[in-house]
């Protein structure tokens, strides 16, 4: 890292970052459909079940793979999504700064 007239050239390749950010993007949406696999699962799992006795082990791993599914849903995916937003925003930003020749900084 270089510093120039008293502030740091952290030498950000925007191209990268967006490269990243998309394949990011596309293992989100993997991610997704693997779940949405996994719930259609576990509904054939309970749809079809014989023994559907509270507490049985089936009952209790399919709250299990529920839970799981709640987190990836309501935790990870957000998580991820904003990240991703916030990366294509930096590298926009970026881009903006760089092309920038007049030496001002618009809002």
């Amino acid at each position: 890292m270089t510093e120039i007239s008293g502030e740091f050239d952290v030498n950000l390749n925007s191209d990268v970052l967006s490269t990243s950010t998309g394949n990011l993007a596309k293992f989100n949406q993997i991610l997704s459909n693997d779940v949405n696999s996994i719930k259609y699962i576990s509904k054939q799992i309970e749809n079809n079940w014989t023994n559907d006795t509270a507490g049985s082990d089936i009952f209790t791993s399919l709250n299990k793979i529920r839970n799981c599914e709640d987190k990836i849903e309501n935790v990870v995916f957000p998580i991820l999504n904003q990240y991703v937003e916030t990366m294509n925003t930096l590298a926009s930003s970026v881009n903006a700064v760089a092309n920038n020749t007049t030496g001002e900084i618009n809002s």
